[in-house]
């Protein structure tokens, strides 16, 4: 459960308060306001950046200004200071905007224009640390003063960047304009390889996308349930039609090449590009000794989203353990396949026994940032039932989640139960030497040896494991029920591979705060009980089996992967 280590952090981060002013580098922040006017004016605008107490990002605005007859998304930069948010209580600072100009076309079309401008307001504020939520109130002086509220969260304990990148963009109705300045990570200055730019796109839009020999990438989720469902491919702009093509990994070609500098690169990722031709498809930059690498390694970021009438999966897979290191003690599993979540949430009651939700089916939303879906309990025979009778399985809708990722490797959850409202910040679980990089898959899994995945035996359907794979560690959940039918979670957090191939670890039980609690209190050694053993051996990429002691009684399963939409994920 990586308790110390979530202490450890918490405590190094809270004792930086008698300088407030020392710059925290990885603070995540996340702001999102709406605000409309006279003549049509309907703006809607979400901000992204790193650091306190000066945070540097960018926001992303979809907007309607006066008198036009369209939207339309852009990006600028903005640049906070004076956020110190060490402890709770006011705050106050500057924001500093940069954007370009609304440029209105014969017809009443608006698009962005080619004038900078910069604009600096001044903010005041609140922030609670315990509930890591805050909201500033902005002014903009002038004769005519512009004043916008923004609520916000921040993440202080947010993972690093994959790499650092700033992404200007301009995307208006008819064409779009976008560029990344990027800077590689400190291990990689020196090494050569190449800058790469792909998209995920709709295969409609891609040349060659349709054809078998295309690198399917998932289902695009469309806006209307009317609408056929369409795959999403790998695809490269090609230079000399400025139209996409469909490429494998192999045949990425590369923006530059070279030694990775220390002073970065920008790179051009369209450059007045028809806005029909692309619409749908999620950009990215990365790097690597060659494509193929490049996304093994998952050395990329999704850097600008085309807005379209379908949005394609998100990359990487979001197929991982989740959790917030500052409370430690309860987790989620998502397991991602095509343009649905499945995502199982262990947490605790108001008696702080173990408590499992299941959202089965989070849809990805048009956003393709964001997963959200109906959040169910369940009942169900004892753990050792035998037979266990899935008939016997009672379900309940308990509330609604909705998993949003703000970058590849953290995101924000929120779930509601029986009225209760959740929100935490989330980040992938590393316990190895790095995070599992999962894929979409359309072949069979049957020669992987990376199980990390969710598991049930399809005949007793309503228990599951779930599985984490780094190095040669696994980090097993199981979901099942006690002797009185009540929901029961146990945890394996070291099962090491054994030299016949097996994994195999202690099982534990745990207590902790119940799920709403602010704050969530981390588990501490006396809420964790030593309740048996589990291994996990495998025949092959699709099949294994359990066998686990709880209390003195075995359990011995045969587990398949579970299957739910395609495509499905592969990890590495």
């Amino acid at each position: 459960m990586r308790a110390a280590a979530a202490l450890f952090a918490l405590g190094f981060l809270l004792a930086g308060t008698a300088q407030a002013q020392q710059q925290i580098p990885n603070v995540l922040l996340k702001g999102a306001f709406a605000k409309t006017g006279p003549d049509g004016y309907d703006d809607h605008v979400v901000i992204l950046c790193r650091g306190i107490p000066t945070c540097t990002g960018t926001f992303t605005a979809f907007t309607r200004y006066e008198n036009c007859n369209n939207h339309y998304t852009s990006k600028g930069t903005v640049v906070f200071t004076g956020l110190s948010l060490q402890q709770s209580g006011s705050i106050q600072g500057t924001l500093t905007v940069t954007d370009v100009n609304n440029v209105r076309l014969p017809g009443g079309i608006c698009q962005p224009g080619n004038e900078t401008r910069t604009n600096q307001l001044t903010f005041v504020g609140t922030w609670n640390l315990a509930t890591a939520k805050g909201s500033i109130t902005a002014t903009r002086a002038g004769p005519a003063p512009d004043v916008v509220t923004i609520p916000f969260t921040a993440d202080l304990l947010a993972p690093a960047e994959i790499f650092a990148m700033k992404v200007r963009a301009q995307i208006g109705a008819q064409t779009a304009t976008a560029s990344v300045d990027m800077n590689f990570r400190s291990q990689d200055i020196g090494r050569n390889g190449g800058v790469f730019v792909f998209a995920s796109a709709p295969a409609t839009r891609v040349q060659g996308g349709l054809e078998a020999k295309a690198t399917k990438l998932g289902l695009a989720r469309t806006s209307s349930k009317a609408d056929p469902p369409t795959p999403c491919v790998l695809a490269q702009v090609s230079p000399a039609t400025g139209q996409l093509v469909a490429v494998s990994a192999g045949q990425l070609q590369a923006y530059t090449t070279g030694a990775f500098s220390a002073q970065g690169t920008s790179v051009s990722i369209l450059d007045n590009t028809p806005v029909a031709s692309v619409s749908g498809a999620t950009f990215y930059v990365g790097y690597g000794t060659d494509g193929s690498t490049m996304i093994d390694d998952a050395v990329y970021r999704n850097a600008v989203l085309i807005p379209g009438n379908s949005v394609c999966p998100m990359l990487p897979y979001q197929t991982a353990l989740f959790w917030n290191p500052g409370e430690s003690g309860w987790g989620l599993n998502l397991n991602h396949q095509g343009s649905l979540a499945f995502a199982t949430l262990f947490t605790y009651d108001a008696a702080r026994a173990p408590l499992w939700l299941v959202m089965p089916a989070g849809a990805l939303q048009t956003d393709g940032l964001s997963f959200t879906g109906d959040l169910y309990r369940t009942t169900g025979p004892a753990f050792n039932a035998t037979p266990f009778n899935p008939a016997a399985v009672g379900v309940s809708q308990v509330g609604s989640m909705t998993i949003s990722f703000s970058e590849q490797n953290a995101a924000t959850l929120s779930y509601t139960m029986n009225g209760a409202t959740v929100e935490k910040n989330i980040q992938r679980q590393v316990y190895g030497a790095r995070s599992a990089n999962c894929l979409p898959a359309t072949g069979s899994l049957a020669t992987s040896t990376n199980y990390q995945d969710l598991w049930w035996n399809s005949t007793e359907s309503g228990w599951g494991i779930n599985i984490t794979h780094q190095d040669d560690t696994l980090f097993a959940t199981l979901f099942t029920y006690d002797a009185a039918g009540r929901d029961l979670w146990l945890v394996m957090s070291a099962g090491n591979r054994q030299a016949d191939g097996s994994y195999f670890g202690d099982l534990y039980r745990t207590t902790g705060s119940p799920f709403d609690s602010v704050p969530f209190v981390p588990i501490g050694t006396s809420d964790v009980t030593l309740v048996g053993t589990m291994r996990l051996r495998f025949t092959d990429g699709n099949n294994g089996t359990l066998t686990y002691t709880f209390n003195g009684a075995t359990v011995t399963k045969a587990i398949t992967r579970q299957v739910f939409s395609t495509p499905v994920s592969v990890c590495n």
